[in-house]
């Protein structure tokens, strides 16, 4: 069974409108995924409201070309 998810981050300017703090927000979506089989593919996607800047993520055995970014700002998300 695919498991999948969709993700939407409020701006951290905007959490206290909301009455949430980033801690909150993330231990909401760490309890979701909690939830999920270990041996379920999961496809999660969304708006994560992080700024990567020119970081490249790698994982083991990556063959994907390396990302370009114009953005060079990095923020606690990212």
């Amino acid at each position: 069974m695919l498991t999948v998810g969709n993700v939407y981050l409020p701006p951290t300017t905007n959490l206290g409108r909301r009455n949430l703090t980033e801690d909150v927000v993330r231990e909401q979506c760490l309890d979701v995924l909690s939830r999920i089989q270990v041996e379920s593919p999961l496809l999660l996607a969304g708006d994560f409201n992080a700024r990567t800047g020119a970081l490249v993520p790698r994982l083991v055995g990556d063959t994907h070309p390396e990302r370009t970014a114009c953005d060079s700002v990095v923020c606690a998300r990212g």
